[in-house]
């Protein structure tokens, strides 16, 4: 069977200048060397990514004064989105009530298109270091309060962000990328059935960017040791050896993650789905069967 051709997806970030869209964005293309030199976007910044052969156009809107009249005079700019994603810069509290009307000019018009784009707020520039600090929870509180209130009876899905923790943006983005493309729609009952017959604490499916298609754990506990794990993982691994698609990947990968957790915990192989090479990590302490993990994903059914 083949899929039919899907249309173009399409997902903005959007927020005021100096949010941090640009780094955000280049966290999720993977150009973390480029974190440290952002200049301001001006006007909007296309880049595509792919799950799985569906193209994901990601418009960076330039944050300026200048450029945001210009998105809400030509309303065009919102048009055929699926998903937008509003980043708040949680270190100018001052600047909350101007990102507020910025929000909601672009929810009117949201409303005018007669669109329903999945809505993400991001709480961004969030250190883990930070999670803790009563200040920091208070600023949270507020912010989430000022925007959920005003949200226009739309559902926004909210999330802590920080460049400086990988996994609090993909975890920010997966969800809707999952939603996004519907071949991702069975893995979750096949993930739920491995952890359930293999007794894993969890389990991750990720495409060979190492973007998260789907995954399913025992408890919250597991959920964030392993991305914690996974995603600091990912960095080091990156930075010695840039290629991480190599036939070596998957054998080094688990070796560095069960190295850090100072115990056999992690498995890591690579499946193949269709036409597309995937990676599952398994996290559990039991003897995994890696041929029978391999053809459950030869048996899933495309959904077009």
């Amino acid at each position: 069977m083949q899929l039919e051709p899907e249309k173009l997806k399409k997902v903005l970030l959007i927020g005021l200048d100096f949010a941090g869209k640009t780094s955000i964005l280049n966290v999720l293309t993977q150009k973390y060397s480029l974190i440290a030199d952002i200049k301001p976007t001006t006007r909007i910044e296309r880049n595509i990514i792919s799950v799985l052969g569906i193209k994901i156009a990601i418009w960076d809107l330039g944050g300026q004064e200048k450029y945001r009249t210009e998105y809400l005079t030509a309303i065009r700019t919102f048009a055929e989105t699926n998903s937008f994603f509003f980043v708040v810069d949680m270190s100018h509290p001052e600047r909350f009530e101007l990102a507020l009307q910025y929000f909601l000019s672009i929810l009117i018009i949201i409303e005018s298109l007669g669109i329903q784009p999945k809505m993400v707020l991001c709480l961004h520039k969030i250190d883990q270091t930070l999670n803790n600090d009563v200040k920091t929870q208070e600023l949270v509180k507020k912010a989430t309060s000022l925007f959920l209130n005003n949200a226009r009876g739309h559902q926004i899905a909210v999330f802590n962000t920080s460049i400086y923790d990988i996994k609090s943006i993909v975890r920010a983005f997966s969800p809707t990328l999952q939603d996004l493309v519907k071949t991702l729609q069975p893995f979750k009952k096949i993930l739920e059935s491995l952890v359930s017959q293999l007794k894993l604490e969890g389990i991750i499916l990720f495409d060979e960017t190492l973007m998260i298609l789907g995954e399913f754990y025992n408890n919250k506990d597991c959920e964030e040791m392993c991305l914690n794990s996974v995603y600091n993982s990912v960095i080091e691994l990156r930075s010695s050896d840039p290629q991480l698609h190599e036939e070596n990947f998957p054998r080094n990968f688990e070796a560095l993650l069960n190295r850090k957790a100072k115990e056999p915990r992690f498995g890591f192989l690579k499946v193949q789905f269709k036409d597309w090479n995937l990676y599952v990590l398994t996290i559990g302490k039991g003897k995994i069967d890696k041929n029978a993990i391999s053809s459950l994903f030869n048996e899933i059914p495309l959904v077009s």
